[in-house]
């Protein structure tokens, strides 16, 4: 399996996301069937497909139950969150095995809104949803607040998964929207039955790429084995995983310096130790989503 590079991390330093890596044409012509966000668009019927339901979703797929209060946040959102995020964005598809994979990995096609709000797109925004592999990728290169997302949902075994390929800022790109479309995407995510979230996170001191220290600031993990111990002092060396690291005091600085482009997941189990960083950074940000 491939990962992509989410290189520079915008998370209020003005940095950027970049990736090394593609994975879909997200200028294919055709002849598109664009649906704004609200439209529903079931698609025909597919393949034997996976027994998932979705989370907290009634029989029709309407959204019944939210995220489980302890990890999403308090009664109101903030001022840039309640003007970006209201789902006021476009879909477009143009490939009818969307649908068919979609209800192998769902038990349902997913309705075309749903792909926006599974990577967490805020208002305005543009995608293209399109089969590829027996995945679906959800890209985006329509220079609005980012020059270009690119977002895979795929399957291993029997484990549904995002893989966050690819985000590249520009000059449109506003402090701190990375975290709060992880917020979003986390919820959907997790209403639909995925557990993981998965990206590849470039770089290491003195480079261009700043991934590989800031994503697990927002609780992305992985596991410290013996050889990455070792770059470390060895009051650091008891961590047996990032999110252990960050959480000791000058972990952060340290995986800053001794870090570098690594494989990293976040992990949506209720109560993982992933949540509960992320939900420490949205508070210390003043971050706040409303659980709706």
């Amino acid at each position: 399996m491939s990962h992509g590079r989410d290189g520079r991390f915008d998370g209020g330093r003005g940095s950027d996301v970049h990736s090394a890596s593609a994975g879909t044409d997200i200028n294919s012509g055709g002849n598109n069937e664009v649906v704004r966000s609200g439209d529903t668009d079931g698609g025909p019927g597919g393949r034997k497909r996976n027994k998932r339901r979705d989370r907290g979703n009634d029989e029709s797929g309407n959204s019944s139950a939210s995220h489980p209060s302890h990890i999403w946040g308090g009664d109101e959102r903030d001022e840039t969150t309640r003007r970006l995020f209201n789902g006021n964005f476009e879909v477009t598809i143009n490939d009818p095995k969307v649908h068919e994979i979609s209800k192998d990995f769902f038990g349902r096609a997913l309705e075309d809104r749903e792909y926006g709000e599974l990577i967490g797109l805020p208002d305005g925004e543009k995608i293209r949803v399109e089969a590829k592999d027996g995945t679906l990728v959800i890209a985006s290169n329509d220079k609005g607040y980012f020059s270009m997302l690119i977002r895979t949902v795929g399957q291993e075994g029997k484990q549904i998964f995002v893989e966050n390929s690819i985000f590249a800022k520009n000059d449109q790109t506003l402090p701190r929207l990375a975290p709060r479309m992880l917020a979003y995407e986390f919820k959907k995510a997790w209403q639909l039955g995925i557990t993981q979230i998965r990206c590849h996170a470039a770089g290491s001191k003195g480079s261009y790429f700043t991934g590989y220290s800031r994503w697990p600031q927002l609780g992305f993990n992985a596991k410290m084995d013996d050889v990455l111990k070792e770059k470390f002092p060895p009051e650091f060396q008891k961590a047996n995983d990032l999110n252990e690291l960050v959480r000791i005091p000058g972990g952060l600085e340290q995986l800053e310096i001794h870090g570098g482009s690594i494989d990293l997941i976040f992990d949506l189990t209720p109560h993982s130790s992933s949540w509960q960083i992320f939900k420490a950074y949205l508070k210390e940000k003043d971050i706040q989503v409303h659980n709706e």
